[in-house]
């Protein structure tokens, strides 16, 4: 009955605030478990600048490529919860969490 309650309360349990993304300027600081993982080729597509806290880069490339065939819409992947936002140049924009570990990159075409 709870994970109902709460679905309907907030859309899905677990998508608070927290999985906005960050705009790249105001991404958390470096810090303990940041890493840039680069970019990862998803067919037609690439994600770049990924970016992971508190994630390992493997984690993270199975993240991006769960945004596959999503159309900007949000997804889960890996037990990251993910929101879009659009960037320039028709890209978008994920914001990726799961707990305090974020996963933050930049969709679009290659």
């Amino acid at each position: 009955m709870l994970p109902v309650a709460c679905a309907m309360a907030l859309g899905a349990c677990g998508e608070g605030d927290s999985a906005a993304p960050y705009p790249p300027d105001q991404r958390p600081q470096s810090g303990a478990g940041e890493q840039e993982c680069g970019t990862v080729k998803v067919p037609a597509h690439e994600g770049r600048e990924v970016v992971a806290n508190g994630a390992a880069c493997d984690v993270a490339r199975e993240v991006v490529l769960g945004a596959a065939g999503k159309g900007r819409a949000r997804y889960e992947a890996a037990g990251f919860a993910c929101r879009p936002t659009e960037a320039a140049g028709g890209d978008t924009r994920y914001g990726c969490s799961m707990g305090a570990a974020r996963i933050d990159f930049l969709y679009g075409t290659d």
